[in-house]
């Protein structure tokens, strides 16, 4: 857990069909986002890049843990997404130096007929603050 512990600005919100390959900002280009673990918990917040192009708000926290295969779960106490709660929310994840990776199980998009995965890229905040972020 001690290398998900902290604070991370979110760099990139990408979907990528699993079908086709095609890969989409459904967040925009630049779409904002904070995560931050702490004593065995984890919250976050996404924003869309133009908070008026219709792209919701997704926010959710409650209790992390870590799995031995990669993934990360967490009990979902408080959301956005009403159906969240009381449910689980699980992500692959992969860490770098300072950026982290959480990819969702693939779902089928309201309105899609393909499977896609997000792939969100985190970058840890004092890495920003201190200029300290490699590529």
């Amino acid at each position: 857990m001690d290398e998900l512990t902290g604070s991370w600005r979110l760099l990139s919100h990408v979907a990528v069909n699993q079908a086709t390959g095609e890969r989409t900002n459904p967040f925009g280009a630049s779409p904002s986002g904070s995560l931050m673990v702490h004593d065995g918990r984890m919250i976050v917040v996404i924003t869309p890049e133009d908070r008026g192009g219709g792209a919701p708000v997704i926010a959710y926290a409650g209790r992390i843990s870590v799995r031995g295969d990669g993934r990360l779960a967490t009990a979902v106490e408080v959301a956005s997404v009403p159906q969240w709660v009381g449910g689980e929310q699980v992500r692959g994840w992969r860490r770098d130096g300072d950026r982290l990776e959480l990819t969702t199980p693939p779902g089928v998009p309201p309105g899609g007929e393909h499977p896609v995965i997000a792939v969100l890229t985190w970058l840890r905040a004092d890495a920003v603050a201190g200029g300290g972020a490699s590529d």
